[in-house]
């Protein structure tokens, strides 16, 4: 392969053309198949043998390509291989990778925003919590849902705070934020999270700001009365009681100005 190859080249590169080494020869065995099933298997053996990603092997399996090709019918590009769309040149804010994902899928469906923020690495790298959120029986439509939302979230962070620091500190609990006000009650699964990550279900303006005040005013309070930084604060599960309780206050007060609203006389 790749690494194979280069080695080879980097070693005889400077040796003059009648050295021995030249007089060489290397065994190579070709494999070549339309069957991309079969193709992603000899990429997931024949990489095991060096340091990979756990991103980079998982982007074999098939749940990935469904995914990929799902999020492409609404403009997403899913880079299961590591830069494939931005090399081809498209946009880097409509592109998704597989760990950004994952990140993006415990916060919104397992209430796990600070794992989120703080070990993206680990999301994934336990096969229970990979199975747990990547999985032939979820719909491909709850994968678009969390990408359309966690976009929302981002862009509504981006027009209201400065601070890069603070948006990435915010970004995974405000988008927790977001799912308790639209259910109505902590989501911590994404057998629940399916009741409302619908195609026509996406967010709308006023809960994505609504989510996004409310993980703010939570977070800055929190950090008030504990006197930790923002990062330590949004890298910990102890603020996660206080940010669940602000969202289904606010639940729970957009319901009730929902209410009153559809019951005043026309």
């Amino acid at each position: 392969g790749l690494q194979t190859s280069n080695t080879i080249f980097e070693t005889l590169k400077d040796l003059s053309n009648d050295h021995p080494a030249f007089g060489q020869k290397i065994l190579i065995r070709i494999l070549m198949t339309d069957d991309e099933d079969r193709r992603d298997q000899v990429i997931r053996a024949t990489n095991r043998q060096t340091a990979v990603t756990d991103a980079s092997l998982y982007a074999t399996e098939t749940i990935q390509r469904d995914i990929e090709q799902f999020l492409l019918g609404a403009d997403w590009y899913y880079d299961r291989r590591k830069n494939f769309y931005k090399n081809a040149g498209k946009k880097v804010s409509r592109i998704v990778g597989i760990l950004s994902l994952a990140q993006s899928l415990m916060a919104a469906g397992l209430n796990r925003p600070d794992d989120a923020r703080a070990r993206p690495g680990s999301v994934i790298k336990k096969d229970e919590v990979y199975r747990s959120i990547f999985d032939a029986g979820i719909p491909l439509e709850l994968y678009l849902w969390v990408v359309e939302s966690q976009a929302a979230v981002d862009r509504e962070l981006a027009a209201k705070i400065q601070d890069r620091a603070t948006r990435n500190n915010l970004r995974f609990h405000a988008l927790t934020a977001l799912t308790t006000i639209m259910a109505g009650r902590t989501v911590d699964s994404l057998g629940s999270l399916k009741a409302i990550a619908k195609r026509d279900n996406l967010p709308n303006g006023v809960d994505v700001k609504l989510a996004v005040v409310t993980a703010q005013e939570a977070f800055e309070g929190y950090i008030a009365s504990c006197g930790l930084r923002g990062e330590a604060v949004a890298k910990g599960r102890d603020f996660i009681g206080q940010l669940n309780a602000a969202s289904l206050a606010a639940a729970d007060e957009a319901a009730s100005t929902t209410s009153t609203e559809n019951e005043a006389p026309a």
